[in-house]
């Protein structure tokens, strides 16, 4: 794993599952060697590039990291295919089933969420064009500190798109979209917004948060994980959906942190087993999504 928080839930799930069969369960946060490897190359700084140049002595039998590694781990054929629940949505596990075979298992998600202070702004507004601006220095934080996720609810609002569809692998990297009429459509919305001074696009997300949590904007865009720092500030809060964008459902990006089976593994068929059944499972979802500040695949746990 690449954190300590998530480091710890995973453990806790590795007792228990310990106690059940017996096998005992190692977790550990990557952490770059200061020794170069073996050709000389500097250590990689994160987890998905030292598994994708052998940087690693003895790969684990299990990692976890966001859904987007699928696909460069089935192209190295670091990925073990597993079977997931039926219960599971479509579009978690598609994230995760590239070529429509599942390669891990989704175990939490991470999206785009609105935070609503409501000291400023006591009712949600319908849409991103008509937000009233309050006694605040700014109507709407979008802290996107180069993340294009934040704006990607703009891209797609009437039809864009920021890759095309492929059916082997469920998008074609080839085909981008953002020059479309429907994503430029999308996108003045938000040059509009801000110009207007609805919307400040921050650069720095930490900035951002913190920056509403000291009451300096009514709404802030961000993902489920920023959620901690902004409740901490105590302020009467309300997290909700994305408004309307030009009439439309808004869409947004999301990341499922996905647990990968090494094929390669000393004990494979316990990954496996530990993988679907002990981290991707209900309580495993809903114990690392509490840890981790994110929501858990299965909406049962969420209630």
């Amino acid at each position: 794993v690449e954190n300590a928080a998530l480091a710890e839930a995973v453990q806790e799930r590795g007792a228990a599952y310990t106690a059940a069969t017996g096998v005992a369960v190692e977790v550990r946060v990557y952490e770059p060697s200061a020794e170069p490897l073996a050709g000389g190359e500097e250590t990689p700084t994160d987890l998905l590039s030292a598994l994708l140049l052998d940087g690693i002595d003895g790969a684990a039998d299990i990692y976890l990291g966001p859904h987007t590694w699928v696909l460069p781990l089935a192209e190295a054929g670091l990925a073990e295919p597993v079977s997931l629940a039926a219960e599971l949505e479509d579009s978690i596990v598609g994230a995760v089933s590239p070529r429509g075979f599942a390669l891990g298992v989704p175990v939490a998600v991470n999206g785009i969420v609105q935070v609503r202070n409501r000291a400023l702004m006591p009712e949600a507004p319908a849409s991103v064009e008509t937000i009233p601006c309050p006694e605040a220095d700014r109507c709407l934080l979008l802290p996107a500190d180069g993340d294009a996720d934040i704006h990607y609810p703009f891209l797609v609002a009437l039809g864009g798109y920021l890759f095309g569809p492929d059916p082997n692998v469920g998008y074609d990297t080839d085909d981008l979209g953002v020059d479309s009429d429907e994503a430029i459509a999308g996108a003045t919305i938000l040059a509009t917004l801000i110009s207007g001074g609805t919307v400040d696009a921050v650069t720095d997300e930490a900035a951002g948060i913190a920056d509403f949590a000291a009451g300096g904007a009514a709404l802030l865009w961000v993902r489920a994980s920023g959620l901690a720092a902004v409740e901490a500030s105590g302020m009467d809060l309300a997290v909700e959906s994305l408004p309307t964008i030009g009439g439309n459902p808004p869409v947004t990006a999301f990341r499922v942190l996905t647990a990968y089976v090494n094929p390669f593994g000393a004990a494979k068929s316990e990954a496996v087993e530990f993988a679907t059944e002990w981290l991707g499972d209900i309580n495993g979802s809903a114990a690392i999504a509490l840890a981790t500040g994110t929501a858990p695949v299965w909406p049962e746990a969420a209630n």
